[in-house]
């Protein structure tokens, strides 16, 4: 990404150059030129993304069927379908793949990796470039996504990685701290059994604060100590109010803890922080950091989704890891669900319905955290994560909020865009957004407009905190708000997304309360938009 005195300076002459124009032909022959340039961009970033598709494609039907590399062609295949999700090919591949031996020879699995690797590689440079060029157009979203496909292509390619904010192993600038580490921890900074010699922004910042990812004798990662203890904790102990002690007095000081007292249980819990995230556990410290890269993996695929809710340049420094937090999102995972129910009536209040729920976002001001538990119900928990981590993201990102649950219009949002986020899936390694499109929720919506055929779309957007959570009406009020934010982020062509965004924004700063506000963002009639919602939904739910 240009820097601004960088970009100031290319926008500037290009103003000199134009300086022979008449006045009154400049912004209409500018206009015309950078749409020419903008429409010759999309023409060779969409001919260079099929040229790569079609690559992919023909070693999945030369290669992987003919070899039996069933594995190897399935991970092909999602990367297809996440690149071109309505390619006309599709359809056969997926059964060409389905019939697909799986019993390859060793040798052609070797021999596949490297293939590949050579197949891929030559992408790496133009997709990077691409991404560079978007950047210098301040479209950082898409600069966002050519970089991910550079590194799917080239995972060393060396503009994409510093675009993201990696650092080779051995470069110079870790020289002096790869030294100390190797000399703190008697172990070797260098590319692991996976190949991996790029370390991220986050990775270098706890290197230089002379810390490491500690990984245990069973092979578990425990979360980020400092050097100068990895002895001590390779000997089995761990630290507990300024002193080592054995693992066994550890594990029970935090996690045989008064559920009864004044003070909250999880502030004697372990605290396990990833790049983004505190996560407070009474499961393990283990557990803390795999819960933690959960969280950080969704939290990626979070602001590429909704950069148009911070400002620009905000935005892009969060997309590419450069944000400064003012405070880590605190997240509190209990030992199990009766742990979890407890907790919230003893601190929360009695009002709060938790019996049968998987997750709850707080912003009281005792506690302002996410709460999950460990234990059954895992589909429904994760499920519950991405709807109340939603929640927390969008509360806690931007600094000028305003208070989401004031009796005002338009609460259908805050519930319909975390409750939007449980349709969302991942393809391979990469989330996308709205993939499920059977999910129960907008099922529900369906059943509840057909009992209800005089439901009142403009009165349904206006709604207030009081008015959406009636007893009656709160569970289909979910669904609707889920089902509307589905239509207006996906449908006519994704023609509203970016408004809508904006929308969202406006919202939490307390701007976008009246009716019609929805509408005004927009720029549509209340009974078009009715119309198009009602026409998208008829491909939502169902088995």
């Amino acid at each position: 990404m240009l820097a601004r005195g960088a970009l100031f300076s290319v926008l500037l002459s290009v103003l000199l150059a134009a300086g022979a124009l008449r006045a009154d032909d400049k912004p209409d022959k500018a206009r015309r030129e950078q749409q020419k340039a903008d429409e010759k961009l999309k023409k060779e970033c969409a001919a260079k993304l099929e040229s790569y598709r079609g690559a992919l494609e023909k070693l999945v039907r030369e290669t992987c069927v003919k070899k039996r590399l069933r594995s190897q062609a399935a991970e092909l295949l999602a990367t297809l379908e996440r690149i071109g999700p309505r390619h006309p090919t599709l359809p056969g591949l997926r059964l060409l793949v389905g019939g697909c031996g799986d019993d390859p020879d060793p040798r052609d699995v070797a021999a596949f990796a490297t293939t590949l690797a050579a197949t891929t590689k030559p992408y790496g440079a133009p997709f990077a470039a691409f991404a560079k060029e978007c950047a210098t157009k301040k479209s950082f979203a898409r600069a966002f996504d050519w970089t991910a496909l550079a590194l799917e292509a080239d995972p060393d390619n060396k503009d994409a990685r510093t675009a993201r904010g990696f650092v080779r192993w051995d470069s110079k600038d870790l020289k002096d701290v790869k030294l100390e580490y190797e000399a703190r921890t008697k172990r070797f900074l260098r590319p692991d059994e996976a190949g991996k010699v790029w370390l991220s922004k986050y990775e270098v910042s706890r290197l230089k604060e002379k810390k490491v990812l500690y990984e245990n004798a069973e092979g578990v990662i425990e979360g980020w100590i400092p050097c100068a203890d990895v002895e001590k904790w390779d000997a089995g102990l761990r630290p507990l109010d300024g002193e080592f002690v054995e693992a066994a007095k550890d594990v029970s000081a935090h996690t045989d803890v008064d559920m009864r007292g004044l003070e909250p249980e999880w502030k004697k819990y372990w605290s396990v922080e990833t790049e983004h995230f505190e996560v407070r556990t009474g499961v393990s410290r283990a557990a803390a950091y795999e819960f933690g890269q959960l969280l950080e993996d969704y939290h990626a695929s979070f602001f590429r989704t909704y950069t148009s809710f911070l400002d620009l340049d905000t935005g892009a420094e969060y997309l590419f890891n450069k944000a400064k937090l003012a405070r880590k999102h605190l997240v509190i995972y209990y030992a199990d669900h009766d742990h979890y129910r407890q907790h919230i009536a003893n601190h929360h209040g009695a009002g709060v319905e938790v019996n049968q729920s998987y997750g709850l976002y707080t912003q009281d001001r005792e506690c302002r955290a996410s709460h999950f538990f460990a234990g059954e119900g895992k589909a429904e928990v994760l499920r519950s994560v991405y709807h109340e981590v939603t929640h927390q993201l969008f509360s806690e990102t931007k600094e000028d909020l305003s208070s989401t649950s004031s009796d005002e219009g338009n609460y259908w949002l805050v519930e319909g865009i975390a409750t939007y986020s449980e349709s969302w899936g991942k393809v391979g390694r990469s989330w996308v957004p709205g993939l499920d499109r059977k999910l129960d929720r907008f099922q529900q919506t369906k059943d509840y407009l057909e009992k209800h055929p005089d439901w009142d779309f403009k009165s349904f957007v206006a709604m207030t905190p009081g008015s959406f959570r009636k007893d009656e009406a709160e569970l289909d009020n979910y669904a609707l708000s889920a089902t509307l934010c589905h239509f207006l982020m996906h449908g006519e062509g994704e023609r509203y997304r970016e408004d809508f965004v904006r929308f969202i924004s406006e919202f939490y700063a307390g701007k976008a309360r009246k009716a019609t506000a929805l509408f005004d963002a927009l720029g549509v009639s209340p009974d078009e938009l009715e119309r198009e919602f009602k026409k998208h939904m008829k491909d939502l739910g169902g088995d």
